[in-house]
């Protein structure tokens, strides 16, 4: 599991979790999922997810992020909109648009 602390212009402290690998066996999964569900629960560490990931971590019932201005503040992103409880649509600064949810504590500064 790797992770990033905030970039120079970032309003927020703690650890954004980047990315997680695995073997492929079915222990590496269990043991990795269950690492970073117990990293979640602590104040600071999050992620930004989507997809498969997202639907693992909603099964376990994580917490997501579901105020729309703390997202706004973490994303400096004043257009990010929310399409359910917890799932929001924000511009990248490429241009590209993402639709993802965060679970975990970020910690705004």
């Amino acid at each position: 599991m790797f992770y990033r602390k905030p970039r120079s212009g970032e309003d927020w402290r703690g650890r954004k979790i980047q990315g997680i690998g695995h073997d492929g066996s079915g222990a590496s999964k269990v043991e990795v999922i269950q690492r970073l569900s117990e990293m979640l629960q602590e104040t600071g560490y999050w992620i930004e997810s989507s997809h498969a990931m997202r639907a693992v971590l909603k099964k376990r019932s994580l917490p997501a992020v579901t105020d729309v201005d703390l997202l706004r503040k973490l994303f400096k992103d004043p257009d990010l909109r929310m399409v359910d409880r917890d799932t929001y649509v924000r511009q990248l600064p490429s241009g590209n648009t993402i639709t993802e949810t965060v679970f975990g504590y970020p910690v705004l500064k």
